[in-house]
């Protein structure tokens, strides 16, 4: 009988995990789907995004969500762009911004915007991202970077018009800090003065200024204090939270806190605070910035945090097992109100569901099935 040495195993499935942390015209049949999708949703009812990232069409799957929490399949939309068919290793390769939604297509090098219409999206415009294989988006009033990260890597900017169509922003396009920095996400400060880039391969958090005419200046490197830096989002004071994947590393996973200023200033306020898991990648924190979640991707698990007003971090569970997931957790979205949380666990093709408790706590809504296992990202509202 042939046994199977359990280290290897382990280390198969923590490197495969982290690499998972690693149509223009809509054809007849998809009018006929979407016919059914509802142009208005109550007060109490919203909506959750993600994307098949198909290489042979990207479409948009729109889920229901209702008073209670739990999700429903609704329509699905096309880009006209190409997905890759497997997992991207970014945070932010959906993006949405008031009644619009924009979209990573990083098999043909290029972004797709749709105009929310209640569950219905109309696309308006789809125009090449200035790079190759776009992999995360960000939105701070009429401007939006993408990161691309094949070939040498790149950000580059457009200006969102009235209509919602986009304008590549002139010598916009900015380098990484490395030809092989393997990016995970970009992503402006909440005042839109900076811009933050985590580099995988390098260990780097990197910054720019953005400047009133919507370029950047001069890139800045941070070390980043815990290894493999990559996804992130800003909190409280400007509070910026990351997470450490360590490459994979048994029960290495984490997350530190960062202060990083209007003018670049960058400072390390804790961390790397251990979630005791698995490949921590995907980070989500509350409306009032006391709570965020960070999804470890081999451990098929999620990790709490209390933010304290200083932006420290501390654990909320002792084991780091704030939810359990599905198969191969990745990205993360909360509702518009912060009232739940949904995980995108592209191994078994679902997405799971959470009440988010008034002590930062998870409750368990159940699990939406039928996701195509290339899937990649996740927005909600």
């Amino acid at each position: 009988m042939r046994h199977t040495n359990p280290v290897l195993a382990i280390v198969a499935i923590t490197l495969a995990a982290l690499s998972s942390c690693k149509k223009d015209d809509l054809a007849a049949s998809s009018n006929a789907a979407n016919s059914n999708a509802s142009n208005a949703a109550t007060a109490t009812e919203g909506v959750v995004y993600t994307m098949d990232n198909d290489s042979t069409g990207n479409h948009v799957i729109v889920l229901r969500r209702d008073d209670k929490g739990t999700l429903t399949h609704d329509a699905t939309f096309p880009t006209g762009g190409n997905g890759t068919g497997a997992g991207l290793g970014s945070q932010g390769a959906i993006a949405q911004s008031d009644h619009r939604l924009f979209v990573c297509n990083a098999g043909s090098n290029n972004i797709t915007a749709f105009e929310i219409n209640g569950r219905s999206l109309d696309k308006i415009d789809r125009t090449i991202s200035h790079g190759t294989t776009p992999i995360s988006l960000t939105v701070n009033g009429d401007l939006l970077y993408v990161l691309n990260a094949g070939g040498t890597g790149n950000i580059s900017g457009f200006r969102i018009g009235a209509n919602g169509h986009l304008t590549y922003i002139n010598k916009s396009k900015r380098d990484l800090s490395s030809d092989t920095s393997q990016p995970a996400e970009v992503a402006f400060n909440k005042s839109g003065t900076q811009l933050v880039v985590t580099e995988k391969a390098t260990n780097r958090i990197i910054t720019y200024e953005v400047n009133s005419n919507g370029l950047t200046g001069n890139m800045v490197r941070h070390h980043s204090t815990g290894k493999t830096p990559f996804g992130f989002e800003f909190g409280k004071h400007n509070t910026l939270i990351v997470s450490d994947a360590f490459g994979g590393a048994l029960n290495k996973g984490a997350l530190s806190s960062y202060k990083l200023t209007n003018t670049g200033n960058f400072q390390l306020i804790t961390g790397p605070v251990k979630t005791h898991q698995t490949s921590a990648c995907w980070v989500a924190i509350t409306g009032d910035g006391n709570y965020c979640y960070t999804t470890n991707a081999a451990s098929n698990s999620i990790s709490g945090y209390k933010v304290a007003d200083d932006g420290s971090l501390s654990l909320l569970d002792d084991n780091g097992i704030t939810a359990v997931t599905g198969m191969g957790p990745t990205d993360m979205a909360m509702s518009k109100d912060f009232k739940y949380l949904y995980a995108l666990t592209s191994k078994d093709g679902s997405v799971s569901a959470f009440k988010i408790s008034n002590n930062g706590g998870l409750v368990s809504l159940g699990v939406t099935g039928g996701i195509p296992l290339s899937a990649s990202g996740l927005a909600a509202r």
